[in-house]
């Protein structure tokens, strides 16, 4: 009879402790923080990079800007719209998807409905979980879930940056760059913290979470 601790442990199943075993997933807070934030400082980096060597380009650039440039703008402008209006609806309907999962979760159910569970100390474990600690196979999903909206959102901005960052090659206008700054700040406002992990933990389990 084996005496690992872990195979008694209700919220791991066969496949997620593999996982762990081999470093394949992230099963703790650390992990999904330390995941998310590398990712959001490439994703970051990348844009400053190609941001400053556009702007060298075209500084070089004697040439005349391109016929239709007020097109090119307001090409650029319109991505850089929808790009911020789809990363905000992508990023609220994965969260609320994931949410809603996790509320189906037996474990989550007691929370979310005044059980026997849903003693003060026992939403706080939840909410509070120690970063160090494997996490609950409920929450390891959802959090999954939120990383996964987090990059979606990114991926989006990073792509409207990159579409005007060409854009000013071609016409020549500095004003792409406005939109460039602004989906940088985007990308770094969705870097992930402790807080923001936790509150997202909290929303999440309130009755009316995944919304917020």
């Amino acid at each position: 009879m084996s005496n690992d601790p872990s195979s008694h442990d209700p919220f791991k199943s066969p496949s997620s402790a593999s996982s762990s075993r081999t470093g394949r997933t992230s099963t703790t807070l650390s992990e999904f923080l330390r995941v998310g934030q590398l990712i959001s400082f490439a994703l970051a980096s990348g844009i400053i990079t190609m941001t400053a060597v556009f702007a060298f380009l075209m500084m070089q650039n004697d040439e005349e800007a391109a016929e239709g440039e007020l097109v090119l703008l307001l090409i650029g402008g319109g991505v850089f719209v929808m790009a911020l209006v789809t990363a905000f609806l992508m990023r609220m309907m994965l969260r609320s998807a994931a949410a809603s999962k996790l509320r189906t979760e037996p474990e989550v159910t007691e929370l979310v409905s005044g059980g026997v569970a849903a003693s003060q100390p026992a939403r706080d474990a939840w909410e509070n979980w120690d970063r160090d600690e494997t996490l609950p196979r409920p929450l390891r999903h959802y959090l999954e879930g939120t990383q996964t909206s987090r990059l979606v959102s990114q991926a989006i901005l990073e792509g409207a940056a990159i579409v005007n960052l060409v854009l000013s090659m071609l016409d020549g206008n500095a004003l792409h760059f406005a939109a460039v700054i602004v989906c940088l700040v985007g990308v770094i406002s969705l870097t992930p913290t402790l807080g923001k992990i936790r509150s997202e933990i909290r929303s999440a389990l309130s009755v009316a979470g995944g919304f917020g």
